[in-house]
């Protein structure tokens, strides 16, 4: 009974005053640093909700990676070390959980009482591979995580230190089953939302908010003089990107054509020798990683940004940014890409591992230039008035405000009745 009253009281003081100036998030993540598009996302999110007069702390695994940068958004920032005494000493409104690979800590944060979303960035719950493509034929792959995985031998895997491992079913399932039980769930795309939707997630717990360009638009040109032969990728370097089809179809175009690799990853070495043994190496110049001041210059004198993924994107943040600077982007139609790209109007796609297809599409704009940076200048219209941060910093508390909502309707329901004998069904 004291149980109930406390679960009451304490829902209560989270929904008093939940105006933007009142909300605290405690963000759970692995890391503390400028790891990938995840972190990228949570440093730019917990700005422009500061912004805004939101209280955020970070909660970071011991093992991840640190840095000053990352953790100066925040109003504080520690390591886990006993999760249910850290959420009881802060005491936060809402519990925003993103990469996380501890079922403990999941489970710790449903326990908490405290309403807990998480962010799917990715594929690692949903793939015994983490990237969605067969290990035979790397094709794309649209099944749900089964038995099946084993066939195309998704369980064979790589750590950090690039050793084969052994991914088991039955780990990645558990995780699902804990997941399951957040009080909400949000991602990127629309695609997304139908994965969580097929391995059982609960469809009225999905939020799709879109992600948003960290372009800065009111400093953004219309108009912008641009190589007529410079191609560019930005992205990791790994198989599922499928920078090895984009080398074959460079290749394949016997067109004098220059392109710009912003990455890094395992596969570097790969596709360099790849080039050499195309004939193109002369061509392609891998450039490794790239902050956002140089890849805004590049965006805006690009020909074409060329995304080949054979992974389906759950978003694909750099088309959006590409976009947001009228840069043409040529894309593969997997995963959450065709939400924000129509072929033909602000840009190509083609089927993903299709190198004649690729190199068609490339050559199709290069020789016909005019009309497809008009197309782009229309898109970008579009981009910079709807994927904004502002846009999704709104829809992201207004999220927030609806769980506190059913939080504290869920605790008055389980106050125990008069009489203290009888209690309201759940």
């Amino acid at each position: 009974m004291q149980k109930a009253h406390s679960a009451v009281t304490h829902s209560h003081s989270r929904m008093q005053n939940t105006n933007t100036h009142t909300l605290h998030i405690v963000w759970v993540n692995k890391h503390a640093d400028f790891i990938g598009g995840a972190e990228r996302y949570i440093y730019d999110t917990v700005k422009a909700l500061a912004e805004k007069g939101i209280k955020s702390t970070l909660l970071y695994q011991l093992d991840g990676e640190i840095h000053p940068r990352f953790t100066h958004v925040f109003n504080s920032a520690y390591p886990i070390t006993k999760l249910s005494e850290q959420l009881n000493h802060h005491s936060p409104n809402i519990i925003y959980l993103h990469q996380l690979d501890q079922i403990q800590d999941i489970d710790t944060c449903v326990q908490s009482g405290i309403p807990s979303i998480r962010f799917f960035h990715d594929h690692k719950l949903f793939c015994l591979r983490e990237h969605k493509y067969t290990t035979i034929g790397h094709n794309t792959c649209q099944r749900k995580t089964g038995p099946g995985c084993y066939v195309c031998l998704g369980f064979i895997g790589r750590n950090s230190q690039h050793k084969l491992t052994v991914n088991r079913l039955g780990n990645l399932v558990a995780q699902q089953n804990s997941n399951r039980n957040l009080a909400g769930f949000i991602v990127g795309s629309e695609y997304m939302s139908r994965v969580l939707i097929q391995h059982q997630f609960e469809l009225d717990k999905t939020h799709v908010i879109p992600l948003f360009t960290s372009s800065n638009t009111s400093v953004i040109k219309l108009s912008q003089p641009r190589h007529s032969s410079q191609l560019l990728y930005v992205g990791a370097l790994v198989r599922g990107k499928g920078v090895d089809v984009l080398l074959r179809a460079m290749a394949s175009l016997n067109m004098e054509v220059n392109l710009l690799i912003c990455g890094d990853g395992p596969q570097r070495d790969e596709l360099q020798r790849l080039s050499q043994t195309l004939g193109i190496d002369h061509l392609v110049k891998f450039k490794g990683y790239c902050r956002s001041g140089t890849l805004t210059k590049l965006y805006q004198q690009a020909s074409a940004l060329i995304i080949p993924s054979r992974s389906p994107e759950t978003f694909c943040l750099a088309g959006i940014e590409a976009l947001s600077h009228a840069c043409p982007v040529i894309a593969t139609s997997v995963g959450g890409i065709p939400e924000w790209l129509q072929d033909g109007i602000n840009g190509r796609l083609v089927d993903s591992n299709n190198i004649l297809a690729l190199g068609g599409a490339i050559r199709d704009l290069l020789q016909h230039p005019d009309t497809t940076q008009r197309n782009a200048a229309l898109a970008q219209q579009r981009i910079v008035q709807q994927y904004t941060i502002d846009r999704h910093t709104h829809q992201l508390i207004q999220v927030f405000k609806h769980l506190l909502k059913e939080n504290l309707n869920q605790a008055m329901t389980a106050t125990p009745m008069a009489g203290g004998d009888r209690h309201a069904n759940h």
